[in-house]
């Protein structure tokens, strides 16, 4: 079994990232398939499946305002060069006179949805850069993404928030996620325990110095390297070594922010990121031109020159349109001119007013360029001076408020291929801003780890999940405290039709654990064998430890070769140890039923302190455990109870069980005869025979209640009962 690292993750109400807890993106998944299973895939290969793909676009004047009353016959769109019939339209345009207050925003469509299934919101992904930032540019971050969230979210808005910092690389704290209130936690924390990196400062400083040793060895008359004795050449080497290490950092920044855009291409819709970031200096890609030696000159990095134009080039590819929020701390003057285009060549010189000394320095040593590229190249704009953050968030709602969704039908193929789109519309003077195309589907097998993550993501935490519509398992917690605990046993039930429908050679078992406050807590997993499960139903009870609290089970069985997935859902208490002479714990539930393989010897490791069935002993070939609904026809079930008395002597305990129906709030009563008690290290183990009777359909909570008379105590426990 393979452990998956502790997460820093959130999780969302509706659902990762909530995942709104770190967890980065970079841990491994497993992958692996039959050949029989790679031959069925490759023939859905061909298979043409006629589906309707929807297309956001932004249409603005030539003053950059929005356009607002266009309708269905106002569009042309190609697909790969052929004009496409535009069948399905939809408008949604926010009304101007509520966006200057603080008042939830309104939002009108025009009368012809789409169908509910193909509904497309507006979708934001925050980035937080940690690596080429300060502690103030950081700070001011998050007070403008807070005012983004407190005054512009519409309730559609699906948000999701990301991180990068040296240390940590690239974090999902949140995945996308309606809900704002959760959305708007996160910000307001994302910043606590982040560093900032250093990459800005030893870039100025390396070229403060060499500017200052260029101009001494021009005044001087001689080599650059003649005027710099035995101390300055160990600090040069010192401050190259730093450099170096900062073009290491830029490589890894812009390879994971690579991997995230080409993840993003099986989002659906148009994806706005947001990107709060000082940028990569330009330099350090670019080079200045300026002399570093002996005939030697700074002309940049050709693998950050390459990296750098693919990330542009994949997130225009993956419909993501970059708005870059410049968070230096800068003179405002520096910012005078927003809207000026990146000029090769240019060496603007800037007041640096941070220094003691005050000294002027090129432009490119700063990240503007960068981050006007990034944004220029995937349609989106990039705004400077944070202090200014009012006036930015307001032109990009300006530019992402208003839009239409335009849909045609294709013949959708599984082979990943690029789609070119051209958007055009006949009105003169509009300028249309939609995306430059898209990636076909591909099989799962051929998803590199970070699209695997964010498409397990989509299954754990989204009541809704983008991907597929995975099937419905069922899960009964069981919270065991009396002996070595608090312990929790996610007794799970993987019903023989879902394990038919993988087709792979391997499935992956994911589980996560969250608090009330929505914090992932605990997230593990394994892969097992399915060759020999097919046509069974299989039974799991992975044990987590875990302290006292209520908390959020999610269990995620998948297929590793196509995907294929199952989500159970349920909600466990872990209680406090008590002082109580006699205490109950969560009782087992058995129904006369054989046949289910369990997975105890794949998923329990000598690690694990306990084990459920270790506890809860019965004879397989008669009992299953009750998970979901009652069978039908069932009127008698077992009931294994543990408990703990002060004394392990054969006191007379006296049990009663009753049902209450949670639809009419009636007591119906339960007939209970007690079976054998089995004495166990620390505690026993009570086996009751419980006559239910004719039940209506409908949920129950079967009550059973222990009462001691040797020491005049009553304890009692819980559990849900479900009538089909």
């Amino acid at each position: 079994m393979g452990d998956f690292p502790q997460a820093h993750l959130k999780k969302n109400k509706l659902s990762l990232f909530g995942l709104a807890v770190c967890l980065c993106l970079g841990w491994s998944v497993f992958l692996s398939g039959s050949s029989q299973a790679v031959e069925d895939q490759k023939a859905l290969q061909h298979e043409v499946v006629v589906t309707l793909k929807l297309v956001q676009v932004y249409v603005t004047d030539k003053n950059g305002k929005p356009v607002v009353d266009l309708e269905k016959s106002d569009f042309i769109i190609y697909d790969n060069n052929m004009l496409q019939e535009v069948t399905d339209f939809e408008k949604h345009i926010i009304s101007e006179q509520t966006l200057p207050t603080l008042t939830p925003l309104v939002e009108t469509v025009t009368p012809t949805p789409l169908p509910e299934a193909e509904q497309m919101s507006r979708k934001f992904f925050l980035i937080f850069d940690f690596a080429y930032n300060s502690f103030i540019g950081i700070k001011k971050a998050k007070q403008a993404s807070l005012h983004f969230i407190d005054t512009q979210l519409l309730p559609t808005d699906e948000v999701a928030i990301l991180s990068y910092s040296a240390l940590r690389s690239l974090t999902l704290h949140e995945y996308l996620t309606t809900d704002h209130e959760k959305v708007r936690e996160v910000a307001d924390a994302v910043d606590k325990g982040q560093i900032g990196g250093r990459a800005l400062e030893i870039e100025e400083q390396y070229w403060k110095n060499r500017e200052s040793e260029y101009q001494r060895g021009r005044v001087e008359g001689e080599n650059i390297e003649g005027t710099i004795d035995a101390k300055n050449w160990k600090l040069r080497d010192v401050q190259e070594r730093e450099r170096m290490a900062s073009k290491n950092q830029a490589l890894n920044f812009l390879n994971k922010m690579t991997e995230l855009a080409k993840a993003m291409r099986y989002v659906p819709g148009q994806k706005n990121v947001i990107l709060f970031s000082a940028g990569i200096p330009a330099s350090l890609i670019q080079g200045t031109g300026q002399p570093v030696g002996i005939a030697r000159f700074d002309f940049g990095d050709y693998r950050l020159r390459n990296k750098s134009e693919e990330l542009v080039k994949e997130f225009s590819s993956s419909n993501c349109i970059v708005f870059s929020f410049d968070t230096r701390e800068k003179d405002v003057n520096v910012f005078r001119d927003d809207n000026e285009t990146f000029v090769t060549g240019d060496r603007r010189i800037m007041l640096d007013a941070r220094s003691d000394s005050i000294y002027y320095r090129q432009e490119r040593t700063t990240g503007q360029s960068t981050l006007r590229r990034l944004s220029s190249g995937t349609g989106g704009k990039y705004f400077g001076n944070i202090d200014e953050h009012q006036k930015h968030i307001q032109k990009l709602q300006d530019l992402t408020g208003s839009y239409y969704i335009l849909g045609y039908y294709i013949d959708e193929q599984w082979d990943g291929q690029y789609h070119a789109i051209k958007v055009e519309v006949r009105r003169k003077g509009c300028k249309v801003h939609s995306q430059a195309g898209y990636f076909n589907p591909k099989p799962f097998r051929e998803y590199s780890k970070l699209e695997k993550k964010l498409h397990l993501m989509d299954l754990a935490l989204n009541e809704k999940p983008l991907f597929q519509t995975p099937q419905s398992m069922f899960m009964t917690p069981l919270a065991f405290s009396i002996s070595g605990g608090p312990h929790l046993f996610l007794l799970s039930k993987i019903p023989a039709k879902i394990l038919e429908k993988f087709t792979g050679k391997k499935a992956e078992l994911v589980i996560l654990i969250f608090d009330e406050q929505e914090n992932l807590v605990k997230i593990d997993g394994m892969e097992f064998d399915l060759a020999e499960l097919r046509g069974k139903n299989v039974i799991c009870a992975p044990e987590i430890s875990l302290q006292p609290g209520r908390y959020k089970c999610r269990l995620v069985v998948r297929d590793l070769e196509t995907g294929d997935a199952a989500v159970a859902k349920a909600s466990a208490s872990v209680a406090k140890p008590s002082e109580r002479n006699l205490i109950l714990d969560q009782p087992l539930l058995l129904v006369p039923e054989s046949g289910s393989v369990y997975l105890d010897e794949q998923i329990q490791q000598k690690r694990r302190r306990q084990m459920w069935g270790d506890i809860y002993s019965f004879d397989s070939r008669l009992f299953t455990p009750l998970i979901g609904p009652l069978p039908k026809g069932t009127s008698k079930i077992l009931a294994l109870i543990p408990f703990n008395q002060a004394s392990l002597s054969p006191a007379d305990i006296i049990y009663k069980a009753h049902l209450v129906d949670l639809s009419s709030r009636q007591n119906i009563p339960v007939t209970c005869v007690e079976l054998e008690r089995v004495s166990k290290e620390g505690f026993q183990v009570q086996s009751l025979e419980l006559e239910l009777g004719e039940l209506l359909p409908g949920e129950y909570v079967l009550y059973i209640l222990a009462h001691d008379s040797s020491i005049k105590e009553t304890s009692y426990v819980y559990t849900t009962l479900i009538i089909k």
